[in-house]
């Protein structure tokens, strides 16, 4: 299971980190991120959840997110450091 969090949408909210610490974390402009690149198996209940719960549904599994919404990951920000 892949995920995205579509920055356009972000409001910041901080939920998705408070549901799930170990797969969010907040960036420098208070919009969430990925931890990882692939959400382990053990954990996809989890991040259906913050799918679920996201206010403003800036979470979605990669191959339902629309290709020409700007998307943001943890994983890519660390990758280009």
């Amino acid at each position: 299971m892949k995920l995205t969090v579509n920055q356009d949408n972000c409001i910041g909210c901080g939920l998705c980190v408070a549901t799930a610490e170990e797969l969010f974390a907040m960036n420098d402009d208070g919009k969430s991120v990925l931890k990882v690149e692939d959400i382990p198996e053990e954990m996809e209940d989890l991040a259906k959840e913050t799918i679920d719960s996201c206010p403003v549904s800036a979470i979605v599994e990669i191959d339902n997110a629309d290709s020409g919404t700007e998307s943001n990951t943890y994983v890519e920000e660390k990758k280009a450091a």
